[in-house]
């Protein structure tokens, strides 16, 4: 199993993590610096997808606005 963030504009893979703990910190990081627009503006074209153990089968966990909302939530450890 994987998670991969993809571009909705363009169909293209833009990277790919062992966990969604990493692939939040790496949309973190590429909106950061932005202010509430710009980073809306950026997420938007982010979709975030599970990837199963087959390598096939996916589904996904969030898209646009919705990424952004994961990473503005805290991460709760158990």
């Amino acid at each position: 199993m994987c998670i991969q963030l993809w571009n909705r504009n363009t169909g293209n893979l833009i990277a790919e993590f062992d966990d969604q703990d990493h692939a939040l910190a790496f949309v973190r990081a590429q909106v950061g610096g932005l202010d509430t627009r710009q980073a809306e503006l950026e997420v938007d074209r982010m979709s975030l997808l599970r990837i199963g153990p087959d390598g096939r089968s996916a589904s996904k966990i969030a898209e646009g606005h919705h990424v952004l909302e994961l990473i503005e939530v805290p991460s709760r450890a158990d």
